[in-house]
């Protein structure tokens, strides 16, 4: 698998996104999928409405590292287990 990556990156053949990829196709999809998840449909800065999602947990993860990421998730993930 990784000897095709390599031939693959040396030959040009990766996926290159085409332009305004992510603008106009992959962000209003990701909004119109999950606004309903969001007070006012706001994904950005809205917080989890608990409409559709009971319990959604939303980790604000920008500033975390990869360990604490994954030791939080887990913290979450044992609570809720107690739970129920």
């Amino acid at each position: 698998m990784f000897c095709y990556f390599v031939l693959a990156f040396l030959l040009g053949n990766l996926w290159q996104d085409p332009p305004h990829y992510w603008e106009q196709i992959v962000h209003p999809a990701y909004v119109g999928a999950h606004s309903e998840l969001f007070e006012d449909g706001d994904v950005e800065n809205g917080k989890p409405s608990g409409q559709k999602v009971r319990n959604l947990e939303l980790i604000e993860s920008l500033e975390m590292g990869t360990s604490d990421l994954v030791e939080k998730c887990c913290k979450i993930l044992v609570e809720h287990a107690k739970r129920y």
